[in-house]
This record gives C-alpha cells, sequence and structure tokens, in this order.
C-alpha cells in the first residue's frame, strides 16, 4: 500500500472511495484480479457459526488498532487472491503472511507487473550469494524511479545473527520496501520502509538477511502500460531525495513485530 499511495496516489484514492462504498475495486490490469472486501459464499459460514469478527467488514478496529483506511486497504487486498482454506481470513494474524504467490498477485494487481523477481536466496548456500546479484539490487535502488519489495528476516540481534550464520538461507518472516541507499563503500546505508517509517541498515548486514528481491521500475513501467496506468514519477524521485537528508533510526527487529 505504502508503494501505490506513493507511485500512484491518485489510483490509491480511488481505490480507497471504491472499496468503503462499493466494496470492490478493479485497476483494470490484464489477468489482475478485482480486489474486494467481501469474502463471498464463505462469508455465510462465518455469520452461522458466529465468526462475525473474521469478517473484514465487521472486525472491531479498536482491539486491533488500525484506522479503517489502512485496514480496509491492506486487508482488501490480502484477501483478494483467495482463502487458501475454509476458515481463512485476512482478520487472522496467522492468515497475515506473505508468500510468493501473494507478492506476485499484488503486484500484477496493483502496478500491472510480472515475472519482477531479480532473485530468491532461500534454502541457498548462505553465503554464496553472488556479489553480481547483490549489486544488481544495489544499482535498481540507485535509479530514481525503482522501488523494492523485498522478503527479508527480522528479528533481534541474536536470532539476526543466527539467521546470518547458518549453513543455508531461511526463509523471511517480513516484507520491507528497499527505497535507496546512502553513502558508499562498507559505510553505505541501505534506507528501508516497513512499520510506517523508513530505517537505515547498513547494506552488507542487509545483504544477508533478504531472501527475496522484486523489481518495480515504475518509468518502464509506465511505458508498457494503457492510458489509464497513472503513475507519478516525479513523487517517487522526490522521496527518494528528500530521504537523503535525514539520520533515520537503525533497522533493529523486535520479538512479536515480525509479522506487522
Amino acid at each position: 500500500m505504502f508503494i501505490m499511495a506513493i507511485a500512484m496516489p491518485g489510483e490509491y484514492a480511488a481505490m480507497l472511495l471504491h472499496l468503503f462504498c462499493k466494496g470492490e475495486f478493479d485497476t483494470k490490469n490484464k489477468g489482475a484480479k478485482i480486489i474486494t472486501a467481501t469474502e463471498n459464499w464463505t462469508t455465510k459460514f462465518k455469520e452461522l457459526f458466529d465468526q462475525s469478527k473474521r469478517l473484514i467488514c465487521r472486525t472491531p478496529l479498536c482491539e486491533k488498532e488500525i484506522k479503517a483506511v489502512d485496514w480496509m486497504s491492506m486487508s482488501a487486498v490480502r484477501n483478494s487472491p483467495g482463502d487458501y482454506w475454509f476458515w481463512g481470513s485476512a482478520t487472522d494474524r496467522d492468515d497475515q503472511g506473505t508468500s510468493d504467490f501473494h507478492l506476485q498477485v499484488y503486484q500484477q494487481t496493483l502496478f500491472n507487473s510480472e515475472r519482477n523477481l531479480m532473485f530468491n536466496w532461500a534454502g541457498q548456500v548462505n553465503q554464496n550469494l553472488p556479489e553480481s546479484e547483490w549489486q544488481k539490487v544495489i544499482q535498481a535502488a540507485q535509479n530514481s524511479y525503482t522501488l523494492l519489495p523485498i522478503a527479508m528476516y527480522v528479528g533481534d540481534f541474536s536470532s539476526s545473527t543466527k539467521f546470518a550464520e547458518e549453513e543455508k538461507r531461511g526463509n523471511s518472516n517480513h516484507i520491507v520496501v528497499l527505497l535507496g541507499t546512502n553513502g558508499i563503500g562498507q559505510q553505505q546505508d541501505c534506507l528501508i520502509w516497513t512499520w510506517a517509517d523508513i530505517y537505515r541498515m547498513q547494506c552488507s548486514g542487509f545483504r544477508k538477511l533478504v531472501t527475496r528481491v522484486y523489481k518495480l521500475d515504475f518509468q518502464d513501467l509506465v511505458k508498457n502500460n494503457d492510458p489509464h496506468f497513472l503513475v507519478d514519477l516525479d513523487r517517487i524521485k522526490e522521496l527518494k531525495s528528500w530521504m537523503k537528508q535525514f539520520p533515520w533510526p537503525p533497522l533493529v527487529g523486535e520479538v512479536g513485530r515480525e509479522f506487522t
């Protein structure tokens, strides 16, 4: 949602309006799923068995400590690929994880972007991520119009160190957006969006925690899409320039925040 709000503010506003007023929004991207806050036939069963709190439109948001605008946008997008089992719901913490499949569906639905995976290192020998592959990520992050959704492992210092030292790269537990870099060489920081803020982490350390990287080059996406695809390239470029002016806090994980 952060990427859409930055790159496509008009489309983002239209989506929120339609979700609140009609319960669904069609991005009109080829082959994309309609974003919906309804849950079709499973709704009746959740009502029948007194599980109304598991319905997106009836979720008590005070208990979740989240604003309605954020809840409707994020839960509707998460709900749209379809529940993977009978009782599944975006209202349930256990069903809020994001797999490779989900990320690909989201990016096709929102940005008409397909086959944009740069690499998937999960299950590979931990120390063997080629420098050439990582440099492609850094170079893409430095592009004025590119944002990179990344699956990574986040935890406290102890668990992150253990993850980085395992023989094979483990699975991710968090999704972030790599906005760009600041500095050079060993002092180069990666600037990362997560938890509604920008954080920094030395790129050399960030590299050890990354499992999957996706590339959204909005300049290329604009060239290859229909006129309805409304992207504000200047807004993306301005963000990537503005963020370098500030000493952002370090990205340090906390137990319990991995899946938020």
